[in-house]
């Protein structure tokens, strides 16, 4: 009986593991790019685990009617792009995302983190040699994942860059295994907020400092919201103390004046950082909102055509509409009020949320970033409920005394 239960518990394990890597591949490292049979395999092996661990019992009234606004945004979405069979295979992943037995989210995210971060540690390991040290080390040319970026990446071992990294070159924006500073950023801030940044971990120590080296305003942003409004007064009063003496020792530097606090003055009545969007898809956009367009968008063509290089809401917007827009924000609003009890985490999710839809809105709908956020509901709901029966418990004692 003992070896049968052994057995199904390593078999979990490593199925956990399978599924933390596919998602690892579907976050696009370099090893991945331009190889479809890798990727499509990733794919497959995502809705096979899903699949195979549904949650088909204890499915509320509530959670069927998120389900169903969610699925009706991703099959819009999938239309809008005007998607083939393969297309509409992908958003029917994304829905049984949603469907995953609770306790799978944490065994999953669990290993998805450590290869994460495992990635973020050797990508590191070479990024430090070559900016801090100016070692050289030998790199290949390779074409890049978007190829309208008509460049070469320079790829070294375990890290890639958007051209040679280094201080001489004015670049030291930190990209791991991927194809943009901003993935880092992003994908470090989701993590560290599901183990509410907790920086005890090991891990989280790692994704801090490459969110740090990834110069991403998302994240420099999101760190500073998040510090000041849900980590204890402790820690709260040594972050500020810690931003403040950083922001003297390199406020006069004008390299990293340029890299961070540049991008955090105001140009024209807007943050200078907020550079997702372009001058065409601005105009576009503005004449987009009072057309009679604006309720179900014009489509992916029409939004390329006039918004390519951005990576904005407006692009989300544009191509598919109000009506889509408003019922993604409810469906992930709905479903974190009724999993995440308390109001703080609460409006930090949101927070999370509205900041990536606004900046990223693609990212939503790719698996692993979906992923996360459902995750990230369940895993910082879990250390809020903790943190409160704690409390309770201390009250309880004191009271007694």
């Amino acid at each position: 009986m003992l070896n049968f239960i052994n057995l199904k518990n390593n078999r979990s394990k490593i199925i956990a593991i399978i599924f933390g890597f596919c998602l690892f591949n579907l976050c696009y490292p370099y090893f991945v790019w331009h190889k479809d049979l890798f990727f499509r395999i990733s794919f497959f092996l995502i809705m096979l685990f899903t699949i195979i661990n549904i949650r088909l019992v204890n499915i509320t009234k509530f959670n069927m009617f998120v389900i169903i606004m969610f699925s009706l945004c991703v099959f819009y979405e999938k239309y809008s792009r005007s998607s083939n069979i393969f297309g509409y295979l992908g958003g029917f992943i994304l829905i049984l995302i949603f469907l995953l037995k609770k306790d799978k989210y944490y065994i999953y995210l669990k290993y998805f983190k450590y290869i994460f971060c495992l990635s973020l540690l050797l990508s590191l390991f070479t990024y430090i040699f070559i900016v801090f040290f100016n070692i050289d080390i030998h790199y290949n040319l390779i074409s890049p994942l978007n190829d309208l970026k008509g460049i070469k990446y320079f790829q070294y071992p375990f890290l890639v860059s958007e051209g040679p990294l280094g201080f001489k070159y004015l670049n030291i924006r930190f990209c791991g295994m991927f194809d943009e500073p901003g993935v880092v950023g992003s994908m470090t801030i989701m993590l560290l907020f599901a183990d509410n940044f907790n920086l005890r971990s090991k891990q989280n120590i790692i994704l801090f400092i490459a969110g740090i080296f990834s110069f991403s305003f998302y994240f420099y942003l999101s760190i500073f919201i998040f510090f000041i409004y849900l980590t204890k007064k402790k820690i709260r009063l040594l972050f500020i103390f810690s931003f403040f003496i950083f922001y003297l020792m390199s406020s006069n530097n004008e390299f990293i004046n340029a890299l961070i606090w540049d991008r955090f003055t105001f140009e024209n009545g807007w943050i200078k950082g907020d550079n997702r969007s372009t001058g065409s898809l601005d105009d576009v956009y503005q004449d987009f909102i009072y057309s009679n367009d604006l309720l179900w968008g014009k489509g992916e063509k029409y939004a390329f055509d006039y918004g390519e290089g951005s990576s904005s809401y407006k692009m989300s917007i544009v191509q598919n509409g109000l009506v889509f827009s408003i019922l993604i924000i409810l469906t992930f609003s709905l479903y974190a009020y009724k999993n995440i009890k308390q109001t703080k985490y609460f409006i930090g999710y949101l927070f999370l949320f509205l900041g990536m839809l606004y900046q990223r809105p693609g990212f939503l709908f790719t698996p692993s970033t979906l992923f996360l956020f459902i995750a990230s509901i369940y895993s910082i709901n879990k250390l809020s409920e903790k943190e409160s029966n704690s409390f309770k418990k201390t009250t309880f004692i004191s009271s007694k005394l």
